[in-house]
């Protein structure tokens, strides 16, 4: 099939270098996408004379950038991953590729001389906000971010340390320990808890030019991969905008990696205790942020309530709770936490206890694989509505009113 290239062709046209293809590639490899997806490559202007390229993939987002001709378009252009070899292909000649589009056939053309290759342009993928590289902050701003900037080498340490410790077969509820980093004091260091898996805990530091301090949490398999597969030869940049960003960034002078801000605990048994409420007729809120939260609004015949997740001081005991504020700004005296004493006499598998000045009602319940809330939640309940019945009676609480603020 011949292709008359000088019809209906767009108007613009980029030149790419073999090394950006290359640059690309070696994303795609750090990145390891599902091969049989319809994913793709988003190649954009992010300023006059720079453009990037930018892939996701669930809570990574990686990118590059390189020196762009004013003239390319503005808009974002996508390219299927499969098409990248063939662009690499094409490039070898003469160490780059022209791309262009077909207006009229809904093609994307990779040519060099009198080679090309052909892709049809992808459908039903939109280029959002959420692609972008930096990503407005809810919590915090880069501005007071805290930040540590460490040798290209020194994190090379940090990617082969956690990469090292990856297994070859699936561990404990199919999720792999996640990364505690901790930035300041001119050092940045990392700990990863494999104790849980019947192996071991290690931890790692290194000195850093620090900015503020801050301890965060991030699945850190995909960031080592892409550490390893950037060409890093300055310092890299650390940076988190608050102890809740959405995200933390790993930035070089032309490349970046931004990964959702989460813990372990939140990703091990967020979805997992939504189902389990579900089960037993809760209207659950979920989260619409990547970042998974610590608690989970939910309503049960009525009442406004949330659960949450904990973990001991050792590690190593995780569980949940079930909380329902009975009453705000209570004051305490002794003759409150002897009525809450009595009160709780009366109550089986939960307690009524005095917490930050609120009056709860919580049940503690363990997270187990098989995680069933029946009893703990009949318990809950019993416990909220003999509550409910002694308040009417007895006027205990000041600033009374059921629900909860965050």
């Amino acid at each position: 099939m011949s292709i008359a290239f000088e019809h209906n062709r767009s108007q613009w046209e980029i030149r790419v270098a073999l090394h950006e293809l290359f640059r690309v590639h070696m994303m795609l490899v750090g990145v390891n996408r599902n091969p049989n997806k319809r994913n793709v490559v988003w190649l954009t202007k992010v300023n006059p004379t720079t453009r990037a390229w930018i892939l996701s993939d669930r809570m990574i987002t990686t990118w590059i950038t390189s020196d762009a001709h004013p003239a390319e378009p503005d808009f974002a252009l996508p390219i299927p991953d499969s098409f990248i070899s063939c662009l690499i292909d094409l490039a070898h000649d003469d160490n780059g590729v022209d791309i262009f589009c077909n207006d009229q056939d809904g093609t994307i053309i990779g040519r060099c001389g009198s080679r090309y290759a052909v892709v049809d342009l992808p459908e039903g993928v939109t280029f959002t906000q959420a692609n972008l590289p930096y990503r407005a902050l809810p919590h915090g701003t880069q501005n007071n971010a805290t930040m540590a900037t460490v040798d290209a080498s020194d994190m090379q340490l940090f990617a082969d340390l956690v990469l090292n410790w990856h297994p070859r077969q699936e561990v404990q509820g199919n999720v792999y320990p996640f990364v505690s980093v901790e930035i300041g004091n001119s050092q940045f260091a990392w700990t990863m808890d494999w104790r849980r898996h019947g192996m071991f805990r290690t931890t790692g530091g290194v000195p850093a030019e620090t900015s503020g301090t801050i301890t965060t949490q991030f699945y850190p398999y995909p960031v080592a991969k892409l550490l390893k597969a950037h060409d890093i030869e300055d310092g890299v940049k650390i940076y988190v905008g608050a102890e809740d960003a959405d995200y933390v960034y790993f930035a070089g002078d032309n490349w970046g990696i931004r990964v959702v801000n989460d813990s372990e605990l939140n990703a091990r048994w967020y979805y997992k205790l939504a189902i389990a409420l579900g089960e037993e007729d809760a209207d659950v809120e979920l989260s619409d942020s990547e970042r998974m939260s610590d608690y989970l609004p939910f309503d049960i015949q009525g009442h406004q309530c949330f659960a949450s997740l904990h973990v001991s001081p050792d590690g190593l005991t995780e569980f949940g709770r079930l909380t329902y504020v009975v009453a705000r700004n209570v004051e305490s005296t002794i003759a409150m936490f002897e009525k809450l004493n009595t009160l709780n006499s009366a109550i089986a598998g939960a307690s009524v206890v005095m917490r930050d000045d609120d009056v709860r009602v919580v049940c503690d319940f363990p997270l187990t694989d098989e995680l069933d809330l029946a009893k703990t939640m009949a318990a809950f309940v019993k416990a909220i509505e003999q509550i409910g019945q002694a308040y009417e009676i007895l006027p205990l609480f000041s600033g009374a009113g059921e629900g909860y603020d965050f």
